[in-house]
């Protein structure tokens, strides 16, 4: 009886892949021989394979179009700014040619150094300017520096090589020692903005005309002495009261200035 049961579980085991065999090659014969679904379901699924690589090019190309232009941009965009850079000192180099030294007292009386300017920074309260000319034309931190028409208009900050720094008269951290033209009075020009400088710790009992001229005294031995700084604007006593200052209007604009002289040393 066992064998019977056993012999009969193994036929029927049998038979459910037989019935699996058969339905797929029914299918698989009404799939062939019926051409209009065989067309239509992979027609279809061709079509919608077709579509998607389509879209999937046409995204590609935009992105790749969108690269293309965006370092053509930062591509012109430097070339601009290095074309603006190259015609602001073409520009600079013309109108520097025609500026000469007028005041002949500072040309006849010092060795000189001429240089252009090429370069401006910080002109809200402590202008610079950068030359061509340094260490290698002997140019030294502490050298006054003069304009075409002489009056001096800062000193020389720091160097390399071969350029220099000009710390601006209106500079705050600029100190120059001077004088009230024909008389005693001397103390220290601080710079001050708006084209202005402050001739500080003068005498109270002082009497200064505005108007009057400020020049250097001989006590600094980088600065010679008499070399013209601007003119009296205003006096006025400190906050405590115990000297007087006088305010002075520069009679230059640095944002205007081309070309400069560093007075070097006396003839």
């Amino acid at each position: 009886m066992y064998k019977n049961y056993k012999k009969s579980s193994l036929q029927k085991k049998r038979k459910w892949p037989i019935k699996y065999i058969l339905v797929f090659f029914v299918l698989l014969g009404l799939l062939f021989t019926n051409n209009s679904l065989y067309q239509y379901t992979f027609g279809y699924l061709g079509n919608k394979l077709s579509f998607l690589g389509t879209q999937i090019k046409e995204k590609l190309s935009q992105v790749n179009e969108k690269l293309v232009n965006s370092n053509d941009l930062e591509t012109l965009r430097l070339e601009n700014e290095r074309l603006m850079r190259e015609n602001s000192q073409l520009k600079e180099n013309i109108l520097s040619n025609g500026i000469v030294l007028q005041n002949e007292n500072v040309a006849t009386n010092f060795n000189l150094e001429e240089a252009d300017v090429i370069g401006k920074d910080n002109f809200f309260d402590a202008p610079i300017l950068m030359i061509n000319q340094g260490e290698e034309q002997q140019i030294r931190p502490g050298m006054a520096v003069v304009d075409d028409t002489g009056i001096m208009i800062g000193k020389i900050q720091r160097t390399t090589r071969s350029t220099s720094y000009i710390a601006l008269t209106s500079n705050i951290t600029s100190r120059i020692t001077a004088i009230i033209a024909g008389t005693d009075y001397n103390g220290v020009l601080e710079g001050s903005k708006n084209l202005r400088a402050l001739l500080e710790m003068l005498p109270i009992e002082s009497k200064i005309d505005t108007n009057a001229e400020v020049v250097t005294d001989n006590t600094d031995p980088g600065v010679p002495s008499g070399l013209l700084l601007g003119k009296v604007s205003e006096v006025k006593e400190s906050d405590d009261r115990l000297f007087k200052e006088a305010v002075l209007d520069l009679p230059w604009d640095g944002k205007k200035i081309r070309k400069v002289w560093i007075i070097k040393d006396r003839k």
